[in-house]
């Protein structure tokens, strides 16, 4: 029970820093544009991430956090960072006044599927009935 309340954590913390990134970046366009928060590769780095984390949830699954360890998620965060920025764009800006959203749906989505995967395991538990044993008689021959 505690790694499913770890894992609904380290969404939510993924979510809330999203949140305060797009909050921040907000509250500098009133004037002069606001350099991005965060970087390209940091945003990109935390979306991996929180990809990474939904998809072993829903899953069930462990082997992306092995393959995908954090120094991998990093260094794809990097690499299409840097492609982000050599194109020109922000994608602060891109996720916009969203990026609140797009995080409550992947939590709703990961809580859901759980839920979703527990009532059938307990559906099909109780379906199930035990086998008779075998009566003594049925093995003579």
């Amino acid at each position: 029970m505690a790694e499913k309340t770890d894992e609904l954590s380290a969404l939510a913390g993924q979510a809330a820093g999203l949140e305060t990134a797009q909050e921040q970046a907000a509250e500098g366009q009133g004037g002069a544009p606001a350099a991005p928060v965060q970087t390209n590769a940091k945003i990109l780095a935390g979306a991996f991430h929180l990809g990474r984390e939904v998809s072993c949830a829903v899953l069930g699954l462990q082997s992306p956090r092995m393959v995908l360890d954090d120094p991998t998620l990093q260094q794809l965060g990097d690499v299409w960072g840097a492609v982000a920025d050599k194109r020109g764009w922000d994608i602060s800006a891109i996720l916009g006044d969203y990026a609140a959203e797009v995080a409550a749906v992947m939590l709703s989505i990961t809580v859901g599927v759980k839920l979703m995967k527990a009532a059938g395991a307990e559906l099909d538990a109780r379906e199930r009935k035990p086998e008779p044993a075998p009566s003594p008689d049925a093995n003579v021959g």
